[in-house]
């Protein structure tokens, strides 16, 4: 950046909170990163702008349950043990919303 003569890069939310969503990565890991990348010029959008656009997306469109799945026993083999299952009911009704 410096040899381009840019000293000062800001990434705005939607664009940071679609760089965690296509890293995978918790909201801890955001803020190392940040911490990381405004140490060579590049600021971050704020976390809690991207929290309230995120909740914007999602709305009440989640639902959660308990459901089985099977994970590798400890003594071999597999085992059915509960464990959260979070979805969207109607996709496509969501993406039709966003467009």
């Amino acid at each position: 950046l410096e040899k381009a003569g840019i000293t000062n890069v800001s990434i705005g939310p939607t664009e940071v909170l679609a760089i965690k969503t296509g890293l995978t990565i918790p909201w801890n890991r955001l803020r190392l990163l940040r911490r990381w990348l405004k140490a060579s010029g590049v600021s971050l959008a704020g976390e809690e702008r991207m929290r309230h656009i995120s909740r914007q997306i999602v709305g009440d469109n989640l639902k959660g349950e308990m459901a089985l799945f099977s994970f590798p026993a400890t003594s071999g083999g597999e085992e059915l043990r509960g464990a959260p299952l979070v979805f969207i009911p109607d996709l496509v009704q969501k993406v039709v919303e966003l467009a």
